[in-house]
């Protein structure tokens, strides 16, 4: 599980993100992406920020249909995950939480923007990102992530 979330639903989240914001609101992934880095290497990363841009356009390949792409493979692997979670199952590897789960929820927070992680709550997103993420907010598996963080992110 750990390994389907890390090769296929990380990668494909990371482009759908970057496809959507980087060739015309590249203003947006700044700030999330040095949110919570100190003054230096904030500095650092805004010099750094037209050749990092140019090294995830090309790593991930996020030019022509590519969202569209990754769109329709992150929604087969929610189809995946949520029938897990509809088997019974509270968590996706076992009775307990465990990595599976801190994994898939880390890794779908940006889309469910569960209340715990301020940062996703409040980013902005072009439009036809939010379009698909609204779409989005009714699936089980966002549901799920939503409970996760109530359930095991300590805010205190």
């Amino acid at each position: 599980i750990e390994r389907r979330l890390d090769k296929i639903i990380g990668v494909h989240v990371r482009r759908l993100v970057y496809a959507h914001v980087l060739p015309h609101h590249c203003y947006l992934v700044k700030p999330m992406l040095f949110a919570n880095s100190a003054p230096i290497h904030r500095f650092a990363a805004g010099l750094m920020w037209p050749l990092t841009k140019r090294l995830i356009i090309k790593g991930y390949k996020t030019g022509g249909n590519a969202a569209s792409e990754s769109r329709d493979i992150l929604e087969r692997e929610f189809d995946w995950l949520e029938d897990i979670i509809r088997s019974g199952q509270t968590y996706l590897a076992g009775r307990t939480f465990s990595r599976a789960d801190l994994t898939a929820a880390s890794l779908l927070a940006p889309f469910a923007r569960p209340d715990e992680m301020p940062i996703y709550r409040s980013a902005r997103m072009p439009r036809d990102l939010s379009t698909i993420m609204e779409g989005w907010s009714h699936r089980a598996i966002m549901h799920w992530v939503k409970e996760i963080y109530r359930e095991h992110r300590n805010c205190r």
